[in-house]
């Protein structure tokens, strides 16, 4: 009896003090990080993602080359070692890294990367559009040399190439063995499944509370040094919760901070913000071909109705500044001469009345997406203003993949306005912004905006590589959408993360806002 009492009160000592001492150091191998919401539609090819998906694909799957973590606007290797330009820019080789494997154990070659080019194009959804305007053919040159036949020259084809949408490199053979006649690339299969090239793999998913990501133990990058070999990808939809794992370490990293917790999380001892610079430009999409917004008084008033220095100063905590026009200030040909909207109701009032609207008179709706706070906030303060004017809002928030079918549908079954931000994911104005959020029936234009001119002023872009002419494409292009009053211009943003004080290696590239590369974090 004595003796079961002893092994009763070992056993228990090692309840209370092995396991908690094995789960330390289990911990120290293991990163819990929170996002807003479920990654959604994983295939790299068929998908319109936010930060969630990003960071799958970020962290599972693998690109050519991206941008350097010291100098954004340069491009460095992944998957590919070296690159060489022929015939002005309209002809790239790719020479690329030997002895990768594929999370199934086949073999990374010349072979893969025509097949991931091959099927993102045939599949021409969401990132296609870039890709189709500049590929004309992808040539197997040897077993690790790939040709690039451009359809025009393009100086920047590798800058391309480290988009965050699209040019992933997938396993041939495992998306080929789930191909059907009736889903040639597998895009069904692909939702949900992951074979790429990168440091982590997908063990278990559960919908809308977790995905494990544990490490690919053939990654070519090894995994000596200090390295989190496991991520626990929580759901946390809200900003409160998101907060509080962080303060009270259940949470080690997470995204879309609140900017309202921000001086909050700021003192806390055991947490460190991150306020990144990015390319982020916070728009609301105004559905040019749903009346009454199909005339441009009326969205032209509603851009006066917009609260912009409240909106910067209390949403925003000053962590943006209003924007000016369609693209960013850091951005490539961006016209800091365009007009800038200001808040001024009783402009707003005039061109109402000017469009047949003198006393309002109508109902419009707005999208936010679920879990970002400050997105419901910037709602509520243009609902206010527009309720002066006559006009009722209402607002209504859902997450990103229901926001992206809602955003799909034939104009005019599409909601009145929705909130969201375009980011450039490399300095290229007219491909990463100019086109795909203003051009007739892209997939980004949720303005559902079409104007021929602009289609053909665009259009001389391709026609020249004088960068003065490039200028004054870009600088007429903006003026013509903030003339036209596509969309309301918020503001340039900053996205901050935050994580646990003993979190080290994070670092954010403000091309790719919102995520982070894990493998190159770890525990001190």
């Amino acid at each position: 009896m004595k003796l079961c009492k002893a092994v009763w009160l070992v056993a228990l000592l090692v309840m209370c003090f092995g396991v908690m001492s094995f789960v330390g150091v289990a911990q120290e191998n293991v990163i819990n990080v929170g996002f807003r919401g479920d990654p959604g539609n994983l295939d790299p090819a068929a998908t319109m993602p936010t930060n969630n998906t990003w960071f799958m694909f970020y962290n599972v799957y693998e690109r050519l080359c991206r941008a350097d973590k010291e100098d954004p606007n340069k491009v460095v290797g992944i998957l590919a070692t070296d690159w060489k330009v022929f015939e002005d820019g309209k002809v790239w080789v790719f020479y690329l890294r030997q002895g990768v494997l594929f999370h199934d154990g086949t073999p990374f070659n010349a072979e893969a990367v025509k097949y991931s080019f091959d099927r993102l194009i045939g599949i021409a959804k969401g990132p296609a559009s870039w890709f189709l305007d500049v590929i004309d053919e992808v040539i197997v040159e040897g077993e690790y040399v790939v040709k690039f036949n451009l359809k025009r020259p393009y100086s920047i084809f590798p800058n391309l190439l480290s988009a965050i949408d699209g040019p992933y490199i997938v396993s041939p053979t495992a998306f080929k063995a789930h191909a059907t006649s009736d889903d040639p690339w597998a895009t069904e299969w692909t939702r949900e499944n992951m074979v790429g090239t990168g440091p982590y793999v997908i063990t278990e998913w559960v919908h809308e509370q977790y995905v494990i990501l544990e490490a690919f133990v053939d990654y070519w990058g090894g995994w000596e040094g200090k390295h989190f070999t496991k991520i626990n990808f929580k759901i946390v939809r809200e900003p409160s919760s998101r907060k509080l794992g962080l303060l009270i370490g259940t949470l080690d990293y997470t995204e879309d901070i609140a900017f309202t917790d921000i001086p909050s999380l700021v003192v806390a001892k055991d947490v460190n913000v991150h306020a990144n610079s990015t390319t982020q430009h916070w728009i609301v999409h105004m559905n040019n071909q749903r009346a009454p917004l199909d005339n441009p008084k009326v969205r032209q008033a509603i851009s006066y109705a917009f609260p912009y220095t409240d909106t910067i100063q209390y949403i925003f905590q000053g962590y943006a500044r209003q924007a000016q026009g369609g693209l960013g200030r850091g951005l490539l040909y961006h016209n800091d001469g365009v007009v800038m909207y200001e808040t001024d109701l009783e402009k707003a009032a005039e061109l109402l009345a000017e469009a047949g609207h003198p006393e309002g008179g109508f109902t419009l709706d707005i999208l936010t997406i679920t879990g970002l706070g400050f997105q419901q906030q910037i709602a509520e303060a243009l609902q206010s203003n527009l309720a002066q004017l006559g006009i009722s809002l209402e607002i209504r928030s859902y997450p990103w993949p229901t926001l992206v079918e809602m955003n799909s549908l034939d104009p005019q079954e599409r909601p009145y306005m929705t909130i969201r931000y375009n980011a450039p994911d490399f300095n290229d104005p007219f491909s990463q912004t100019l086109k795909p959020i203003y051009f007739c029936d892209d997939p980004w234009n949720w303005s559902a905006y079409c104007n021929p001119y602009y289609e053909d002023v665009y259009a001389r872009a391709a026609t020249t590589t004088d960068p003065d002419e490039l200028k004054a494409i870009a600088y007429e292009l903006q003026e013509i959408v903030v003339g036209d009053a596509v969309n309301i211009f918020i503001a340039e943003g900053t996205q901050v993360a935050a994580t646990r004080k003993d979190i080290k290696g994070y670092y954010a590239i403000s091309f790719y806002p919102g995520f982070a590369y894990i493998y190159d974090m770890y525990r001190e």
